[in-house]
């Protein structure tokens, strides 16, 4: 009898486990689809991506017109004006260089248009020699951004002795064909891009928004990964550590610093950590962030962080980055060591922004993180 009624009170207890469980399966359940990600996606695609892309290729078209234009004149005012367009494509190219996956992987665009620094004895090799080769992996490291910042600006050279290497100088035409190539070239990738997220084949705005899932071949799983390798690889330790000497064992290397020519590196580093907060607030004016942004996401699937949202904690670690890189004076490569303290505080913010993305958003958005650092964080 005693066994009997073990049995019975156990068959109890277990059925009612089973309906606890059903019941929170099916909550949990209900409460995923009530999130629907496809808004987030179609804001992110059409007021951020799709934007930052068309000023991007506005403004490569506006520095090959004034390149082109300091070709066939060379001049201080045609070179003031090819250097100008150059600053401005460089900043826009921040604004979407985190965006590695899709059309931009596709063209290996980063790699193609920002290998930096740029191998400038290759190039006056190349140009010695008259052998003008871009298009082997091989030569990223001697186009792009980094190769016309050295062409237009030099190794410590004046303005006029710029003109003369276009006019006067030995290989002055072949000088100019290496621009007008490395300006033409990038000219065409950058294009390809722009058009495929718009209307080029496969219209990727549509596989974009559709791929609603969370795994690592969705949109939101490449976005994430996409701006968690950037942040760490790129951002924290190419445009700050890397010139500061966190890769040397503390052995400063300034040549190593974005635009080290034209000694914008800040510039481009505060253009680019704006360009992060555009993508997480889901706009790229200066309002608050949109309701369809990863922010407003955040907030819906109540992420926490230290008795906080994780929103708010993120939002407060960017521009704590942010304000980091607004204490540094370019050029980089000369303040590194005069400005020694905030270059390594800026680089610790921008590892604390690391952090927060590649793990308690990715977390947060059951996102795997699916490439492989150095460091370990």
């Amino acid at each position: 009898m005693s066994f009997k009624i073990n049995i019975k009170v156990l068959s109890m207890i277990t059925a009612g486990l089973l309906v606890m469980l059903f019941s929170c399966v099916d909550s949990t359940e209900e409460t995923k689809v009530q999130i629907d990600r496809k808004p987030l996606l179609e804001n992110l695609a059409d007021q951020v991506i799709i934007p930052g892309y068309t000023q991007l290729n506005t403004e490569v078209t506006g520095m090959n017109s004034s390149i082109t234009a300091f070709l066939n004149d060379p001049s201080p005012a045609t070179l003031g004006n090819a250097r100008s367009a150059f600053i401005k494509a460089y900043v826009a190219w921040q604004k979407v260089e985190f965006f590695d996956f899709g059309p931009a992987f596709d063209q290996t665009l980063r790699a193609q248009v920002n290998t930096f620094p740029t191998d400038n004895f290759a190039i006056d090799n190349a140009i010695a020699t008259g052998n003008i080769q871009l298009q082997s992996l091989s030569n990223n490291n001697k186009k792009g951004f980094p190769a016309i910042d050295y062409l237009l600006y030099g190794d410590n050279k004046s303005d006029a002795n710029i003109i003369a290497d276009f006019t006067t100088n030995a290989n002055a035409s072949t000088r100019k064909e290496y621009l007008k190539a490395s300006i033409e070239d990038m000219q065409t990738l950058v294009s390809r891009v722009s058009v495929a997220w718009n209307s080029g084949e496969g219209n990727y705005r549509s596989t974009f928004v559709e791929r609603t899932g969370t795994d690592v071949g969705s949109s939101l799983g490449q976005l994430i990964n996409s701006l968690s390798q950037s942040l760490e690889v790129f951002t924290r330790d190419a445009k700050v550590g890397i010139p500061l000497g966190k890769r040397s064992q503390g052995i400063l290397i300034p040549k190593n610093s974005e635009a080290y020519y034209s000694g914008n590196s800040m510039l481009l580093a505060r253009s680019n950590v704006q360009g992060y907060i555009d993508v997480f607030k889901g706009s790229r004016t200066s309002e608050g962030a949109n309701s369809q942004s990863l922010l407003a996401y955040l907030n819906q699937l109540n992420a926490q962080y230290n008795g906080g949202s994780l929103s708010s904690a993120l939002e407060q670690q960017f521009q704590n980055s942010l304000s980091k890189l607004n204490q540094i004076s370019d050029p980089y490569s000369r303040s590194i060591e005069a400005q020694a303290t905030i270059a390594n505080e800026a680089y610790l913010e921008l590892q604390k922004t690391v952090v927060l993305v590649k793990v308690d958003l990715a977390s947060a958005l059951g996102i795997l993180i699916s490439y492989q650092d150095n460091d370990g964080d």
